[in-house]
């Protein structure tokens, strides 16, 4: 992506397939998600979030309708955009009570799986936004540390990445 020409991409966080088999493609210097088509060539198609010195978008995870959802640490909420791009509004906005939003994702039934990296809590919200359930720092018997990454299978369970602990939580 670029005005007149092609630039590298500096430093990619995330990525996700598409409904449509496109890619969407996190680059936090500068944020932007940037979509490409799925042809040969994988081509650049356009901006979804862009080079905005305001967002700092972090993560960003895809539901079964298609709808792709950012995160935005420096605004503390979770963006939600259709299938075609366009943008939805906040579907979550915890400025209160987040600390450092780390990742997200969704699950089958369109919950949503949020990681605050300081707290060390999953939070679990419905599609509408309404929080459902809270977990952490201590999950079982395990404690968790510095936390990176979350993600919910098909089945839903919920796997959690520890970079200080020997190996990934399974919870489900």
């Amino acid at each position: 992506p670029g005005d007149d020409e092609p630039r590298k991409l500096q430093n990619l966080r995330a990525g996700l397939r598409g409904v449509y088999r496109e890619w969407y493609i996190l680059d936090t210097s500068p944020p932007a998600v940037y979509v490409f088509r799925p042809d040969s060539a994988c081509s650049y198609y356009t901006t979804l979030i862009g080079r905005d010195s305001q967002t700092e978008i972090v993560d960003i995870a895809r539901d079964l309708r298609g709808q792709v959802y950012a995160l935005d640490r420096r605004a503390k909420v979770i963006i939600r955009y259709s299938a075609d791009g366009s943008p939805l509004g906040n579907v979550v906005d915890r400025d209160d009570e987040w600390n450092r939003p780390e990742a997200i994702d969704i699950d089958a039934l369109g919950n949503i799986y949020y990681l605050d990296r300081n707290l060390k809590e999953v939070i679990v919200y419905d599609r509408d936004g309404n929080q459902l359930h809270r977990m952490g720092p201590n999950i079982g018997s395990i404690e968790l540390k510095s936390p990176r990454d979350i993600a919910v299978d098909g089945s839903g369970r919920i796997y959690i990445a520890d970079k200080d602990l020997p190996g990934v939580i399974v919870i489900g």
